[in-house]
């Protein structure tokens, strides 16, 4: 009888252990709402800007680094991804995230991604990620 009492114990410990190496995965973040001048915006064009960053302890977005396209303003970019917070990732994680601008709608997208991961926030377009319109 102890043995069987040791042996449950033993596995309701595993159990809680692998759960906390096996959190989920999870992104607090909000759709940043970059600023474009007036030129550009009028302009016919329609691109997607993308960066990297990494993540500390906390959660936290560290060292930006601009990896696709020209348009939007580092700083600004910066300044949103300071309010986001990321859980169940390990310190040092790296993310990537573009943002999607489309003539004639504005931003349509905005797209985080890591290995195991990936959250898309869709606005100003009646299709869904992949569709056509």
């Amino acid at each position: 009888m102890k043995i069987i009492g040791g042996v449950c114990f033993l596995v309701v410990c595993l159990s809680f252990s692998v759960r906390s190496v096996n959190a989920q995965k999870e992104a607090l973040s909000s759709f940043c709402q970059l600023s474009l001048s007036d030129e550009l915006k009028q302009s016919n064009i329609s691109f997607t800007d993308g960066f990297t960053f990494r993540i500390d302890n906390n959660g936290t977005p560290l060292k930006l680094t601009r990896i696709l396209g020209k348009y939007t303003d580092n700083a600004q970019v910066k300044s949103c991804l300071n309010n986001w917070r990321f859980s169940g990732f390990g310190e040092n994680s790296r993310f990537s995230v573009y943002f999607s601008w489309k003539h004639g709608i504005g931003w349509t997208q905005m797209r985080i991604t890591s290995k195991d991961f990936t959250q898309i926030m869709v606005t100003g377009t009646k299709t869904r990620p992949g569709q056509s319109n």
